[in-house]
């Protein structure tokens, strides 16, 4: 037998010793684990938050905006058809490069492009 007291921690005990380690291990992991759903929880928040405040401000100036005539989507959805028909499937979607296109479309069927007064 050993020398240990009942309640006390001995090395001579690897039993003892395996079951310290298992539950320090189990404790490391369920903290890493609170740790990383706060995180994400607050990123999720944020996001929301920000993604909130992105739709109040597009849906207040769309409101101020009167409705685009069917004429007028389908010359851009043409231009963007057509863009969609040449370009590199891998090239990344980037509106600067299409929006010249699309003023293209609208000249050519007798838009005019002027900014706001």
């Amino acid at each position: 037998m050993n020398d240990c007291q009942p309640g006390t921690f001995c090395p001579d005990q690897p039993f003892d010793i395996a079951l310290l380690v298992l539950i320090g291990a189990a404790a490391l992991a369920f903290t890493l684990a609170a740790i990383a759903l706060i995180a994400l929880t607050a990123i999720i928040t944020a996001a929301a938050k920000a993604l909130r405040r992105r739709l109040t401000h597009t849906t207040a100036a769309a409101e101020d905006l009167e409705p685009v005539p069917p004429a007028h989507l389908a010359v851009i959805a043409a231009a963007l058809d057509d863009w969609w028909l040449i370009t590199d499937p891998h090239v990344e979607f980037n509106g600067a490069d299409i929006a010249p296109r699309v003023e293209m479309y609208l000249l050519s069927s007798g838009y005019r492009v002027t900014p706001n007064p």
